[in-house]
């Protein structure tokens, strides 16, 4: 499906809700040359191309891309609702300083806001421990690193170049120090739970 991606022209991109949603137009098509699907990232394989509707017609195609659209946007405001939090972002004011042979491991991390989509980009979503990878090592700008976020628990990947550093629980604001004091409660039962 790759390879077959190289021949389509996107006519339309939109990233909403962690989903890209492309429509694209093949020239060398005749039966049907208008496309929508996901076009999702593989970290083993690159970018891949999921759930593909093809037609002859653009506006049933449009069709499809904008009930797929209309979707996320309900999904990514239950999800803004579902946090109480302010929207305001953290900035480097709320990190301090990290030592020279300091890994992230295990350490609060605040994302750079700028690297998370738009829908986002708030300091609830800023806030993560980095669990492990490359891009905790110390000085190590590339790389991955398998966080945690601390409001709601979701694992994922982010680059080290994604973390804009490391947080300095004093300067946080009250609901991020109050969800700390929480995790920190539940971490001994995790752990005891984990053996």
């Amino acid at each position: 499906m790759l390879e077959l991606m190289y021949q389509y022209d996107i006519l339309h991109r939109i990233h909403l809700g962690r989903r890209n949603l492309v429509v694209c137009y093949d020239h060398s098509e005749c039966e049907k040359p208008y496309m929508t699907c996901y076009a999702e990232y593989d970290r083993s394989t690159g970018k891949f191309y999921s759930q593909a509707v093809k037609s002859d017609s653009y506006l049933e195609v449009m069709k499809v891309f904008l009930d797929r659209l209309q979707k996320h946007l309900k999904d990514a405001e239950t999800f803004r609702a579902s946090r109480p939090c302010p929207l305001q972002m953290l900035d480097y004011r709320h990190c301090r300083p990290r030592g020279e042979e300091e890994s992230l491991k295990g350490q609060l991390v605040i994302l750079d806001a700028r690297k998370l989509e738009p829908e986002y980009r708030t300091a609830d979503c800023q806030l993560c421990i980095a669990l492990e990878g490359n891009g905790c090592s110390p000085n190590s700008r590339f790389g991955e690193v398998f966080v945690r976020e601390l409001y709601s628990d979701i694992p994922y990947f982010r680059c080290a170049d994604d973390i804009l550093g490391l947080a300095d629980v004093t300067k946080l604001p009250d609901w991020a120090r109050d969800k700390i004091r929480e995790q920190e409660q539940h971490q001994p039962r995790k752990e005891l739970e984990d053996k």
